[in-house]
């Protein structure tokens, strides 16, 4: 048996060592560069952010954002406190406006949408489809410092029927995911709180990093040893833009 195939060829790359780029984060801080933003509605009316965040290692997290509310609510970026009367603004709108604002000096508000075309998962096909969505084109390639964390969550099934708005409720199984939770300037860690009120060494950072750092929050409600899942999901690339800083 002849070993002629065997052998090694000089045009041919050596072996490398590499750690692959899939699978959960753990919690912790990580700088990232915006890879996609774009905007999208609920089956119920809430505006959503769908951003993908690529981590200095090239992994790449994707996350829903709800901005607003559905139409129920008045897609409002705001609720109202029944005790106080007070408004505040959604957590989910907080997140992507200190996005914005920190990456490109901008309340999200004011960044303009572009159309593009992109592969978007096609629930009824089953399979990512060409579809024209309004990208945040000014976001793409920005730098931003995410806290991410880990957590344990209900999975899901649409219950509704055929034609009707998705219901979506715990299907029994519970799965683990990704979440971004709070923003920070690449170029010093700040938060757009710390920016506001004058401060130029903020010290949040280490407090969400001893807060969450390698710890998995479960906020499920199916008792322990259900079955566990991640899904990680991939978007095309695009170029930024600067525009003028919110910050002065």
């Amino acid at each position: 048996m002849s070993l002629a195939s065997l052998q090694m060829d000089d045009s041919v790359n050596n072996e490398t060592d590499f750690v692959p780029k899939r699978g959960l984060l753990e919690s912790e801080i990580y700088t990232c560069t915006v890879k996609m933003a774009y905007m999208s509605e609920s089956s119920g009316g809430a505006k959503t952010l769908n951003l993908s965040l690529e981590t200095a290692d090239g992994r790449v997290v994707d996350n829903k954002v709800y901005l607003t509310s559905g139409r129920a609510k008045g897609q409002k970026n705001y609720s109202v406190s029944n005790k106080t009367g007070e408004r505040n603004y959604l957590q989910g709108f907080n997140l992507g406006n200190s996005l914005a604002a920190l990456s490109i000096g901008q309340p999200i508000g004011n960044v303009e949408l572009e159309d593009k075309v992109l592969k978007i998962w096609d629930n009824d096909l089953k399979e990512e489809v060409p579809t024209t969505v309004p990208v945040f084109a000014a976001l793409l390639g920005q730098p931003i410092v995410a806290g991410i964390k880990q957590k344990i969550v209900d999975a899901v099934t649409n219950v509704a029927a055929e034609g009707e708005l998705a219901q979506w409720k715990p299907n029994g199984k519970v799965k683990e995911i990704n979440e971004f939770d709070k923003f920070f300037r690449a170029s010093d860690n700040l938060t757009t709180a710390e920016i506001l009120a004058g401060i130029t060494e903020g010290d949040y950072i280490n407090t969400w990093r001893t807060n969450n750092a390698g710890k998995t929050i479960d906020e499920s409600t199916v008792p322990s040893g259900a079955t566990q899942s991640a899904a990680a999901l991939s978007t095309p690339e695009a170029v930024a833009k600067p525009q003028q800083s919110i910050f002065g």
